[in-house]
């Protein structure tokens, strides 16, 4: 343990618990995005995070009209790291995936705005096409967050 402290290897990354399921959920998720990899891939509209370490707490995405801030859930053993990938569809509507993580949404930094979440849908993705499995409301809305499996959601926002 000391060696790997010394190297700067964290040690959760040999926690192997429960990868079998996520890894092939993963693949899955991975397989049905493929049109939507190809199509977004090389722009600002595709960006992913993944958490680095113990002292990582989040990190900051910018698009077009709008800035995330990604806050990762503490580590916990068997479980995965917060990490995700945010598809900005058109200039209000974005896809999130993600797993131990929470998502806020923000105007750019100049703009003396609010911004809030006009819809909000939970669902799956199948040959790169959104598929509605629930909608969200009231207090669901109030915050987009991931637990230790993976997450889908699609949302439109709005700026006041």
């Amino acid at each position: 343990m000391e060696v790997m402290i010394a190297l700067n290897i964290d040690p959760s990354a040999f926690d192997i618990a429960g990868s079998k399921e996520r890894l092939a959920a993963t693949y899955h998720l991975m397989h049905e995005l493929e049109p939507l990899l190809l199509k977004y891939r090389g722009t600002n509209h595709w960006q992913s995070f993944v958490r680095h370490g113990e002292n990582d707490y989040g990190t900051f995405l910018r698009f077009k009209n709008y800035d995330l801030q990604i806050a990762y859930d503490p580590r916990e053993s068997g479980k995965p790291l917060g990490a995700g990938i945010i598809i900005e569809l058109d200039d209000n509507q974005f896809l999130a995936i993600g797993t131990m993580c929470k998502l806020t949404f923000m105007p750019k930094q100049d703009e003396n705005t609010q911004v809030d979440i006009l819809e909000l849908d939970e669902g799956i993705i199948e040959n790169g096409q959104w598929k509605t499995t629930r909608v969200l409301n009231g207090d669901e809305k109030m915050s987009i967050s991931f637990g230790d499996t993976l997450g889908n959601y699609r949302l439109n926002l709005y700026k006041f």
